[in-house]
């Protein structure tokens, strides 16, 4: 691309430009876009449309019709079968052949995700008789190159966590005249996909993809990896200016923390970090606007660790293009240029004076005038929602007008939810759709937000990716507060018209005040627009006011016929407790425990109003001060080993279920008993039995 090598954020032995006009486009070159992070900045020289093949409901066809938010999108008995055709039918017990995907001309494929796809596929390039690839259709989805890496140094351990992240896979496979795909299996079993394709302008010499790409280019693939599991070895050039930030804010001050006049340039580092915060601060009382070449509207407006992928507070994660480390460092490595000038600032809306420090790194930039692009993070939020699974909602995220490409997406939810699994309390049943141009149904058009974020089946874990993770999620399921991200980098989404991008607000069960901001990370034409509405300093935050947060666990959902048991009222002895209550612990609180010594056990006693089986489960406390027990009921060791509450960095609520008792009806006792060597806190917040 015509771009200066200052712009780039460059690695050793990879640094070259990408020039696809006089040249091939090749697997090679599709490797090298996965961390081209100054590669965004740039309009597609070689045009293409990004398409998605899903599951999706196929009723939903109008925004302005009854179907639009049908679910029935992957369990294998939907009412529009969710694929292209049948090529052949199930027949005495044996399986038929589905069409997946069809794409004629030249295009590559780049994403795939499967939640857990059974059957097998076969993947045609380019109209030969002999499939690529024949096998399992979950191996292909989510681990597509393990078939071509055989006789090469690309290993299985290298590509997970870089090219497969989660239950997705960024596997770049060209092709120069067509693409199918046949998923062969029995229809009840096809379950949940997704296949990202590039669909690029005919006449573009694409060569195709061969297992001896992966060979001839296997040392540029493993650097490739290495560079997205560690994105620190992301290099800057020579031309790099480092200027350190150290200041303060007075409270309701807004001032710049960083100012060039000597464009054109392009920021492609910086971090920062907050000190000095009080209990109650969560990063939310800060404002981060981006100016660039007196435009008027900032660039970036969002609060600042909304920004970083991760609200409230600190919550550690890496990947690509954002990070936040354990000491509190907001680290961004997007590359955001500008022809004249830039500055970044901060507004204090809390009523607190606050410390900043922090280091910006920029470097000299060639503006390309027919191709460059600003980069744009616009933040909204929604609070005070009353959702139902009977009234869903298309939130938007970005609407747009003019020309650009969308690199990424931030969903940040308050769930304030009784019900304490995710079989109830799950808030992402809604899918993506994005609309692309003159499209009349969206050209991507998901499966669930979850899906949309790479992971599956609402999970509660905490994990991170180069390209998409879940850096909160306090639970119990998935109540609370969760935050999901997802960078569009190979999948990036030209856009040369318009583009209206919006997640579906699908829930469960009804829920009151619930909370989400989103934010749409997108680079811009100057001539493009959007639906913007300036960030106000009354950003919402449930933490604030947490006394008007106190809940009760209800019986519903996956929880259904649950007895609970709030922990404080079922004490044997109240010795060496407290209560410590917050929105997250039900009840007057968690009934937080401070054994001194391994044998220490603390009782609790319930009474069972019925016999019968039950699953006795407990609701517990995970910190960096827990330690681990092991359960007893009526005497009876009911923990096959310790229970263990230790989160390095976090604060969750998480529910253990310790399997089906036979119960008579009466008075019980449930037991922990501490086993760690040191002293440690265990926090109990409910005891919860269902037959």
């Amino acid at each position: 691309m015509n771009q200066t090598i200052g712009l780039a954020i460059l690695f050793l032995l990879l640094c070259h430009t990408l020039t696809f006009s006089n040249s091939v486009i090749t697997t090679a070159h599709l490797i090298d876009e996965l961390i081209d992070m100054s590669g965004l900045t740039e309009f597609p020289e070689v045009n293409y449309k990004l398409i998605q093949f899903s599951s999706y409901d196929r009723r939903s066809i109008q925004r302005l019709h009854a179907d639009w938010f049908n679910n029935s999108d992957g369990f294998g008995s939907e009412p529009i079968p969710n694929f292209i055709s049948v090529l052949k039918e199930e027949k005495d017990g044996n399986d038929g052949e589905y069409l997946l995907a069809d794409v004629k001309g030249p295009g590559a494929i780049v994403r795939s995700w499967t939640a857990a796809i059974k059957g097998n596929v076969r993947v045609y390039l380019d109209n030969e008789e002999k499939p690529i690839y024949e096998g399992s259709a979950e191996s292909f989805f989510r681990y597509p190159y393990n078939t071509f890496i055989n006789g090469t140094k690309i290993t299985e351990e290298l590509l997970k966590g870089s090219l497969y992240q989660r239950d997705s896979a960024y596997c770049p496979i060209p092709f120069s005249n067509s693409c199918k795909i046949v998923w062969i299996g029995k229809i009840k079993d096809i379950h949940f996909y997704h296949l990202m394709v590039r669909c690029y302008e005919s006449g573009t010499v694409v060569q195709t993809f061969s297992p001896d790409d992966l060979k001839k280019a296997e040392e540029q693939v493993i650097k490739v990896c290495n560079i997205l599991k560690n994105p620190d070895t992301l290099l800057i050039d020579e031309k790099t200016e480092r200027v350190p930030i150290e200041m303060d804010l007075s409270s309701k001050e807004e001032i710049p923390i960083w100012t060039s006049k000597n464009g054109p340039g392009a920021v492609v580092l910086f971090k920062l970090s907050i000190n000095d915060l009080s209990a109650t601060q969560t990063l939310r009382e800060s404002i981060l606007r981006i100016y660039a070449d007196g435009i008027q509207e900032p660039l970036v407006d969002s609060p600042l660790v909304d920004f970083f992928a991760s609200a409230p507070g600190v919550n550690p994660y890496r990947s690509l293009p954002l990070e936040i480390t354990t000491d509190g460092w907001l680290i961004s490595r997007f590359v955001m240029p500008y022809q004249k000038e830039m500055s970044i600032t901060l507004r204090n809306i809390s009523t607190e004076k606050l410390s900043v420090k922090g280091e910006v790194a920029s470097q000299p930039y060639e503006w390309e005038p027919q191709r460059s692009m600003y980069f744009c993070a616009r933040w909204r939020g929604n609070d005070g929602l009353w959702i139902r699974s009977t009234r869903a909602h298309d939130l938007p995220f970005l609407y747009a007008k003019g020309k650009g490409c969308l690199v990424g997406a931030v969903s940040h939810v308050f769930n304030p939810s009784p019900i304490p699994t995710s079989g109830g309390n799950w808030w992402g049943e809604g899918d993506e759709k994005i609309f692309i141009d003159r499209d009349e149904i969206p050209s991507i058009f998901g499966t669930g937000s979850e899906d949309f974020y790479n992971y599956s089946w609402s999970a509660v874990d905490i994990f991170s990716y180069p390209y998409c993770g879940q850096p909160r999620n306090d639970g119990p399921g998935n109540r609370g507060f969760v935050s999901n991200f997802r960078w569009l980098i190979l999948d990036k989404v030209p856009f040369g018209e318009y583009i209206a991008f919006s997640l579906e607000l699908l829930i469960h069960e009804e829920v009151f005040n619930l909370g989400y901001a989103r934010i749409a990370y997108y680079y811009a034409r100057p001539e493009t627009t959007d639906d913007h509405s300036p960030v106000s300093d009354r950003v919402y935050n449930p933490l604030t006011a947490q006394e008007d947060w106190s809940w009760l666990p209800e019986p519903k959902g996956a929880a259904r016929n649950a007895i609970y048991y709030q922990a404080e009222d079922c004490l044997v002895t109240t010795e060496k407790t407290e209560l410590i209550k917050s929105y997250m612990w039900a009840g007057r609180g968690l009934c937080l425990w401070k054994p001194q010594h391994t044998g220490d056990s603390l009782s609790f006693k319930v009474y069972v109003p019925k016999g019968g089986n039950y699953d006795v489960r407990l609701v517990c406390g995970l910190s960096p001060q827990s330690g681990s027990f092991q359960a007893f009921w009526d005497d009876k060791l009911i923990t096959p080993g310790p229970v263990v509450l230790y989160d390095e960095h976090h604060i969750l609520s998480r529910e253990f279920n310790f399997g089906k008792q036979q119960v008579s009806e009466g008075e019980h006792v449930l037991t922990v008993k501490y086993t760690d060597n040191e002293p440690k806190h265990i926090g109990i917040d409910f005891i919860w039995l269902q037959p």
